[in-house]
Order: C-alpha cells, then structure tokens, then sequence
C-alpha cells in the first residue's frame, strides 16, 4: 500500500471560551500540546498576554473576541467559523460575581442577573449557535465547566446567585443532553475541583493546580460516552450528586 492510501489523522478541534486565565488558559494549553487545533476566545484576545503569548508558540491556536453574555457576539463568532466542524465545544467561561454581593441583606440583583447572564445563558447560547459545528465533527461533544457549589443535595448557605447560575447551568444542560441525542451530541457537565486560581485566592480550602485539574478533565472528555450524556463528573472520575 502507498503511502498515499495510508489513512490520515484528522486533527481535532475544540473550542474554548474564557481562554485567557485561569482554567480556559490551562485547557487551551493542555490541548494545544496534544496537537488540536484550538479555537480560544476571550472578551478582549489583544488584552490577554498569556493567552497571545500560547498562540505564538503554537501555530494550531487561534483567537477570536467572544463575549458569551452577548447574543451579537456569540452569533457572529458562529458565522465566521461557519463550516467548522468542532469536536468539543468548552463553556468554561464563567464570573463569580461579588459574593459580598450574594448574601441576605446585601442581595444585589444586578450582580444575580450579570451571573445568570454568563454562566447560566452564555453556555446555553453557546450550544445553539454551534449545535451545527458539532454536529458536523467527529466527537460531536458539548462540555460545560460547572461548579460542585451548584449540587443542591450537598449546599452549605452563601454566595448565593452563584450557586443559583450554576445549578441552573446542571439542569439546562441535563435538558439539553436529551433535546441533542438524536443528533449524536454528547453533553457533559464537569467539576474541576477547588482549583487554585485568582478567582479562589479568598476561598479556603484544599486546593489544586490548574494543571492536575485539566489533566484529569481532559481525559474524561475524551471518554465521554453517549450513555454518559448529561451526566455531572467531577475531575476525579466520580459523579458529583445533584
């Protein structure tokens, strides 16, 4: 057989948002070295040093501006990658909000709406404007970074509005998995863990690198099955109670 007829490997795609600190930087990283090509997007790709840096010793990576709270942003983002198919798409941008802000006596409803607008609607908006990118792909995988914060069964009190967007984000993701099915999409929702990021610098607790998250996670996504559609999986392998 020539070499010509040899079957060729088709490079991956994923697309990540949020990628410029914190665990999007460390997925975009991670898949980068294992030879995907890497859509990695960010409110403002010109204001992210990190991220601009990783781009230029990777040729495989590209940058585009996304702000997944604004319809506008994520449609137009969808066009410019239309035909693109998109073997993971990776919701894991996300704001905690000022959690000063999310307790009784000092609810602001602003910060509860920006919170929801983001990691509630912009994983949603995220998944209908790119169904047909992954659709169209190999893995056909929609991701989504969650929180163990948004189980109900197991919550402590406080950081209220938070919480509330990630239980929500569970749930719609659940639905999704179903609504999705027929198109052979798989849906997860993943708990990277008490990661040591700017974000939970104030959060005590014991704590992991973003590096042995993503290197966890990665593998899990890779192994997601349809039968496993919907389903919320911690870094660690187990599932993460509702």
């Amino acid at each position: 057989m020539s070499d010509t007829c040899l079957p060729r490997e088709v490079m991956r795609t994923v697309l990540i948002t949020g990628a410029s600190r914190g665990l999007g930087l460390e997925f975009a990283r991670q898949y980068a070295e294992l030879g995907w090509r890497v859509l990695s997007t960010c409110r403002s790709p010109n204001q992210a040093p990190a991220l601009r840096e990783l781009a230029e010793r990777h040729p495989s990576m590209r940058l585009h501006a996304l702000d997944v709270a604004q319809d506008k942003s994520v449609q137009s983002l969808a066009d410019v990658l239309d035909g693109t198919p998109i073997d993971v798409l990776l919701n894991n941008a996300g704001i905690a909000g000022r959690i000063d802000r999310q307790v009784l006596g000092a609810l602001d409803y602003r910060v509860g709406h920006e919170t929801m607008e983001t990691n509630l609607f912009g994983p949603l908006r995220m998944a209908e404007a790119f169904l047909e990118h992954v659709a169209a792909s190999d893995q056909r995988k929609i991701m989504t970074v969650s929180s163990a914060l948004g189980s109900i069964s197991t919550t402590t009190g406080g950081s209220l509005f938070y919480r509330c967007s990630k239980s929500a984000v569970n749930m719609a993701m659940a639905s999704l998995a179903r609504d999705v099915a027929q198109r052979g999409v798989i849906v997860g929702v993943l708990s990277p863990g008490l990661v040591a990021t700017d974000l939970t610098a104030d959060v005590d607790g014991l704590k992991v690198t973003p590096q042995e998250s993503i290197s966890a996670l990665i593998p899990i996504i890779d192994a997601f099955t349809p039968e496993q559609s919907g389903q919320f999986i911690r870094y660690t392998g187990l599932q993460v109670s509702w």
